[in-house]
């Protein structure tokens, strides 16, 4: 029972986020844990794959090179979805 209403919250998350996208917006995706939030970056992208939209995540496991260069990215309107944990 949980599963599933935590993945109706997913759902519900992705699909708002994929409709402000496609309006042109940028969507940043904030996640209360780090497994959460790669969970959640690995569904997103392989949903979007088929779409012009750049997935990125931004959390402590990326490497300092790797998080400035997703906020130059996000920064510049490059990546248009940020899914987001510190």
């Amino acid at each position: 029972m949980w599963r599933c209403w935590i993945r109706k919250k997913t759902e519900v998350a992705i699909r708002a986020a994929f409709k402000a996208v496609m309006d042109g917006k940028q969507v940043a995706y904030l996640a209360p844990t780090t497994v959460l939030a790669n969970q959640q970056y690995l569904e997103f992208k392989q949903r979007m794959k088929e779409y012009p939209i750049s997935v990125d995540l931004l959390n402590r496991f990326r490497t300092q090179k790797e998080q400035k260069n997703t906020v130059k990215e996000i920064e510049d309107r490059k990546s248009r979805y940020c899914n987001w944990n510190t």
